[in-house]
Order: C-alpha cells, then sequence, then structure tokens
C-alpha cells in the first residue's frame, strides 16, 4: 500500500520520579493522515501485586469477544491477577472516565500512568503469563496498559466506528504520557 509522508517522534523526558513520553506526529503531505498509535512498555507481569484501573463503559476480549462480559474494573483487576501460568489476555476497555491506572509492586513501588482519556478513549490491557507465543522455550511474562485512540487497535476498525486520531495536511499532533513511580 502507499505510504503517507508522515514523521513521528518520541521523547523521553526523566524528571526525578516522572518519566514523561513526549509524541509528536507530522502529517508531510497535501491530505488529512488518520492514524492510531498504541504504547507497546512492556513490564513484569510477576511484580505487580495490585493495580487500580479506570471505570469504562464496556471491556472487549480480543482474542474471545464471546467471553463472558467483565463489567466493573474490579473484575478486570481480579481476572488478570488470576490468570494461571500458560494464559494470557488482550482486554479493550472502551469509553474509560479517566485516563489513570496505578499499579502497586511487590517491591512496595507505585506507579502511576496518566493520559488524556480525552485523546484515547480506550485502554488496552496486555496480560500475558507465560501463555504467548504458543512455542516452548520462549513464552514470556509481561504485561502492558496501552492507551488507545480509538476503539481497539486496528485502523480500520477504529476509522470505521469515527474513533481515531487525525492531522490536517501538513498538521502536527502531540501527545504525552506520563509514569509518576513512589
Amino acid at each position: 500500500c502507499p505510504m503517507p509522508r508522515v514523521s513521528l517522534s518520541r521523547n523521553l523526558q526523566f524528571n526525578e520520579n516522572i518519566l514523561t513520553w513526549n509524541f509528536k506526529i507530522n502529517n508531510l503531505s497535501d491530505k488529512p493522515l488518520f492514524f492510531l498509535h498504541v504504547m507497546h512498555a512492556l513490564m513484569p507481569v510477576q511484580e505487580i501485586k495490585s493495580l487500580e484501573l479506570p471505570s469504562f463503559k464496556q471491556a472487549i476480549d480480543e482474542n474471545n469477544p464471546e467471553s463472558p462480559a467483565l463489567k466493573t474494573p474490579g473484575e478486570v483487576v481480579a481476572k488478570l491477577l488470576s490468570l494461571t501460568k500458560g494464559t494470557y489476555l488482550m482486554l479493550i476497555l472502551n469509553e474509560v472516565k479517566r485516563g489513570t491506572i496505578e499499579l502497586v509492586l511487590k517491591n512496595g513501588m507505585t506507579l502511576t500512568i496518566d493520559y488524556d482519556e480525552i485523546m484515547f478513549p480506550s485502554l488496552g490491557i496486555w496480560w500475558n503469563n507465560g501463555g504467548y507465543p504458543g512455542e516452548e522455550g520462549i513464552k514470556r511474562s509481561e504485561c502492558a496498559f496501552e492507551p488507545i485512540p480509538g476503539t481497539c487497535s486496528n485502523l480500520e476498525k477504529s476509522y470505521s466506528d469515527g474513533v481515531c486520531l487525525s492531522s490536517e495536511p501538513y498538521g502536527t499532533v502531540n501527545w504525552k504520557i506520563k509514569w509518576t513511580i513512589k
């Protein structure tokens, strides 16, 4: 497919106990640019003691859309923390009410992730407790919390749902995601 003329920059700003991820898209073409950006910073599942998630309208299991619906942040947290070794889950929380996630690690540190819930109305949660990939010897234990500027991590579907980011011709779009560690 033809590649749009675009540049993406990511700048990490370190300030005491805060890491700010600054992103910028420059549309270098004379046509509007529709896009999704999904940050995928991985962390070890086994180090997470507890977490607090924002309220949401709907939770969707991307790998199994027919699975029983999780209706509250507490139900999602209980499901994630109870996933047994050899399993994984990719959840999308649609229409989050607040752009904040808090993780408490087993070593006592707390990580708070803040983002703009208007720009990123969905939150993707990748939770892999050694279930992916399927080949023996390369399974990993990892998770990621991914603010998503669409209804899912698929641009075509998000665009058809009317929920994705866009830049005007020759325009620029900026956003940031802040991690605070205590």
